[in-house]
């Protein structure tokens, strides 16, 4: 959940095109975007395929939100898109890095899987 408590922002949402099966890779459109403001409310954004957005700040003006997460459902912290390359990775906690040598290595490790 995202709420812009000062200025504008613009957010934008995506669906995922791809099946995923590619790693390290997504395909992706722009599903829609508004204008955020104070007055508009709480935005709710889906996990996961279903929370794929951008928020940002095109004013030149100052803009405050404030967004809250709930728990992480295991060592990845989100994903991060690149999309002049349709390339998307896992995003991590420096904390999970150095606590399960296996992702240094590439391996990786799913909710519920151990070191």
């Amino acid at each position: 959940m995202l709420h812009c408590r000062v200025g504008t922002l613009i957010e934008e949402r995506y669906e995922r095109l791809d099946d995923g099966t590619q790693p390290s890779t997504a395909r992706l459109r722009k599903v829609w975007q508004r204008r955020l403001r104070n007055a508009d409310g709480a935005s709710t954004v889906g996990a996961y395929e279903a929370g794929i957005h951008r928020i940002s700040n095109t004013s030149g003006q100052m803009a405050i939100s404030v967004h809250i997460y709930g728990p992480r459902l295991g060592v990845f912290d989100g994903r991060d898109y690149d999309p002049t390359r349709e390339f998307v990775c896992d995003r991590l906690e420096a904390d999970e890095v150095r606590a399960h040598p296996a992702l240094l290595r590439g391996e990786h490790l799913w909710a519920g899987s151990a070191a």
